[in-house]
């Protein structure tokens, strides 16, 4: 969820979900060259401060942020003998509320293709992102 959408859903301003992402899950999807963080907050930890007024206590284990990231997104391809689990360039998109340019800026340095295939503009074209390095990707960039 980005800052723009945590402001309008429980008032914070952007150095308070600075914070807030500090203390439970929040992450930096900004490219090399932002001068500013493009911070992205997990949905749980929005609507826990929402319903609470507070933090969590602890955040919460990679394990479950994992979960609830990839949570009906992942699909998988056969690729090299052995089944790859992915997920679609769209749906990233959805996840980081980011757009496919930004997306796309990222892949293949950051962000990797299931081996043997590739994206391009239009229908049909989005890119099929390894779901490890996808998590990979969200883990380095975690806000603290």
């Amino acid at each position: 969820m980005d800052v723009h959408c945590v402001r309008d859903r429980v008032g914070l301003n952007e150095d308070d979900a600075l914070k807030l992402a500090r203390l439970d899950w929040g992450f930096d999807i900004s490219s090399g060259e932002a001068t500013r963080k493009e911070l992205r907050l997990l949905p749980s930890t929005v609507h826990h401060f929402d319903q609470l007024g507070r933090p969590r206590e602890r955040a919460l284990d990679w394990e479950k942020v994992q979960e609830e990231l990839t949570r009906g997104a992942v699909k998988a391809l056969p690729a090299r003998g052995r089944e790859v689990k992915y997920i679609e360039g769209t749906t990233v998109q959805f996840i980081l509320n980011c757009s496919s340019t930004h997306l796309n800026s990222f892949i293949p340095h950051q962000l990797k293709l299931v081996p043997g295939t590739k994206y391009s503009s239009g229908p049909n074209g989005t890119p099929k992102i390894t779901v490890e390095s996808f998590l990979e990707f969200l883990r380095k960039r975690r806000v603290r």
